[in-house]
């Protein structure tokens, strides 16, 4: 399971801020740690039905 530390750096596109929250890529089928200006970008990729959090990791995730 990934896990957002101290020095973790947002992951979506060349965004280089600090990562606050796990999101779930669609399309690229992996979790990422993504900063708070990215989190709707990543979970509405592919345009879900509508985006909800885990329970288990709490990552932001689209459900189709």
């Amino acid at each position: 399971m990934r896990k957002i530390r101290s020095d973790s750096k947002c992951e979506w596109g060349v965004c280089k801020d600090k990562a606050t929250t796990l999101a779930y890529d669609r399309s690229g089928d992996k979790v990422l740690r993504v900063c708070e200006n990215h989190i709707s970008s990543v979970a509405n990729a592919d345009r879900p039905e509508y985006v909800s959090s885990c329970p288990n990791c709490g990552c932001h995730h689209g459900i189709a």
